[in-house]
């Protein structure tokens, strides 16, 4: 299978740097706060437990 045949670049390592833009920033933390929500709901239903995690 020759590397030309992929469809996607793949998993590459990106820099971690702080988002300048006050609404990109927000948008960015929305999003990842719904994924975290959506995780811990999951894990609570799982292990019949109740989970507190606070974001600041």
């Amino acid at each position: 299978m020759a590397s030309s045949d992929k469809k996607t670049k793949g998993k590459k390592k990106i820099e971690i740097k702080i988002i300048e833009n006050a609404d990109d920033r927000l948008i960015a933390f929305s999003k990842r706060r719904i994924g975290i929500n959506t995780k811990i709901y999951e894990l609570s239903i799982l292990y019949g437990k109740e989970i507190l995690f606070i974001i600041f």
